[in-house]
C-alpha cells in the first residue's frame, strides 16, 4: 500500500473534519493542498490534484506514516532537549502560528521495535487521544530504549515525566512510564514485571498526590524484597522539578530514596541497630 510523507517542503497548515470517517479534527491539511486523515480506522488521503485514495488503517502504519505530521524537536516549555526527544522518538506538531500544538508519544511492542500505537497530547486542552492498538503486546513508554538488565530503572507516571527524568540524568539511566496513569499502574507493572525485575534496582517515582502515592504503594508490593525504592518529590512530579530548574534537588531525592520493605519485614541492619541501642539495665540474679 502506498504511503505519503509531508516534510518541510509541504508543511502542515491546520486540522479539519474528515469527510470519510466524520472525525472533527483528524484530517491534516498541508500547504500543497493535500490532506490526510490520521484517525486509527480511516486512512483517507486527498492528493494535491484532488484525487482521493485510501491508505492503510492507522493502527497498521509504520512509525514514519503514523507520525508523518510531526517532527522531532525540543519542547522548550518543558525544558526538554531535542536529543532527549530523539532518544524516545517523541515528535511535536506545530500550528499555523508556529507554536507546538501536539506531542506525539510512540509505544512499541514489548519484544521488538515495531511501533504499536501513539498517544497524542493536545497542548492547549491537555487532552489525550490514542492511535493504533494500545492493548495487545504493547510495552511501557520508553521500553524500546532500554532492553533490560541494567543497574537502575526509574518508572514514572507519565510520558513527559519520563522525558524529564532522562533529561535530568543526561540519559544515563533507563527511564520508562506506565501507560495509563495511576489507575492502571498495577496492571501495567504486572504485565512487565519480569522485564523490570531484570534490573538491579527499580525506582518508583510517581506523582506526589494521593492517587500517585497510593499507586506507588500498590506496585511496590509486586517486586522482590529489596528490589524497589520509592521517591516522593516535594512538588507534583518530575516534570515540575525540571521546569523549576531544580535538577540537583531531584537527583538528591532520587539517590536518597529508601528501599521499600513490605509490612512485617524488618531489615537486618535495623535489627542490629535495635540490639546495640538497648539500655544496659542492672538486675539481681
Amino acid at each position: 500500500m502506498q504511503s505519503y510523507r509531508h516534510g518541510k517542503d509541504d508543511p502542515f497548515v491546520r486540522h479539519e473534519p474528515c469527510p470519510k470517517c466524520g472525525s472533527k479534527d483528524a484530517l491534516a491539511l498541508y500547504s500543497s493542498g493535500s490532506a490526510q486523515c490520521f484517525s486509527a480506522v480511516c486512512g483517507h488521503h486527498e492528493q494535491s490534484n484532488g484525487n482521493v485514495v485510501t491508505l492503510q488503517p492507522q493502527s497498521r502504519r509504520p512509525l514514519e506514516d503514523m507520525t508523518s505530521s510531526g517532527v522531532v524537536a525540543a519542547i522548550p516549555d518543558r525544558r526538554l532537549s531535542q536529543e532527549t526527544c530523539r532518544k524516545y522518538n517523541v515528535m511535536v506538531e506545530y500550528n499555523a502560528s508556529g507554536e507546538i500544538a501536539k506531542h506525539i508519544y510512540p509505544y512499541y511492542s514489548t519484544d521488538s521495535d515495531e511501533l504499536k500505537a501513539t498517544k497524542i497530547r493536545h497542548v492547549k486542552t491537555k487532552d489525550f487521544h490514542a492511535t493504533g492498538d494500545m492493548t495487545t503486546n504493547v510495552g511501557l513508554f520508553g521500553q524500546q530504549t532500554c532492553r533490560g538488565g541494567g543497574k537502575y530503572i526509574t518508572v514514572v507516571e507519565g510520558e513527559a515525566d519520563a522525558l524529564a527524568v532522562s533529561e535530568m540524568f543526561d540519559g544515563k539511566w533507563a527511564v520508562v512510564s506506565i501507560r495509563s496513569g495511576a489507575s492502571g499502574a498495577v496492571k501495567d507493572i504486572k504485565q512487565n514485571l519480569e522485564w523490570l525485575e531484570s534490573f538491579e534496582n527499580v525506582v518508583i517515582c510517581f506523582d506526589s498526590d494521593n492517587a500517585g502515592q497510593e499507586a506507588s504503594r500498590a506496585v511496590l508490593d509486586l517486586f522482590t524484597p529489596n528490589k524497589a525504592k520509592n521517591v516522593k518529590l516535594p512538588v507534583k512530579d518530575a516534570g515540575e522539578m525540571l521546569k523549576e530548574r531544580n535538577v540537583q534537588g531531584f537527583i538528591r531525592e532520587w539517590w536518597n530514596a529508601k528501599t521499600y520493605q513490605p509490612d512485617g519485614i524488618i531489615a537486618g541492619l535495623d535489627t542490629w541497630e535495635s540490639i546495640v541501642a538497648q539500655e544496659d539495665v542492672q538486675s539481681i540474679p
